[in-house]
């Protein structure tokens, strides 16, 4: 199974997330900001997405497993890729972790068709630079739906790894 290959590449995905990518972006034309080893990108790609990665930096072992899936590798920043994106049914947020970089990268957000989702990783575990970006875009660019995966946050943490859902407006 394609899980048990991913298990060894770096990158924060859990179960839960692995689910809630397939549920809201496992099919459509999907832009996955900052592909890391590619790990989203996979998941999504195997439930049946077409993906485009973006990421100037890519690890080169997702390479070789990427190659197996509808998936294609921009190495460019998101603002470079904002210049030539097409319409999108939906993006995945997992870029520069800056409040600065997460508006660049919300550029993209823009793309994607009304009522498509978008998916921001990391907002409770960088609450002061990715939740303030996102949430300040919140009811302009896109409503919120949920907040899933992670660790439950029981332990007086932030639920570190969540991803937060929103609809496009």
């Amino acid at each position: 199974m394609i899980y048990e290959q991913m298990v060894n590449l770096p990158g924060h995905i859990d179960l839960g997330n692995i689910i809630t990518l397939r549920k809201y972006l496992g099919k459509g034309l999907i832009a996955d900001i900052g592909t890391c080893a590619g790990k989203s990108a996979i998941c999504m790609a195997d439930a049946g997405a077409e993906v485009l990665t973006v990421d100037p930096t890519p690890n080169p072992e997702a390479k070789n497993l990427m190659k197996d899936f509808k998936i294609k590798q921009f190495i460019e920043t998101s603002e470079e890729f904002g210049k030539h994106c097409p319409d999108l049914d939906g993006c995945f947020i997992d870029g520069v972790h800056s409040y600065t970089g997460v508006k660049i990268d919300m550029e993209i957000v823009t793309k994607v068709k009304k009522d498509g989702y978008v998916l921001f990783h990391d907002c409770n575990l960088y609450s002061n630079t990715i939740r303030v970006a996102v949430e300040e875009e919140k009811d302009k660019l896109y409503k919120f739906i949920e907040e899933v995966g992670g660790n439950d946050g029981t332990d007086g943490n932030p639920r570190e790894g969540s991803i937060w859902v929103g609809q496009r407006l």
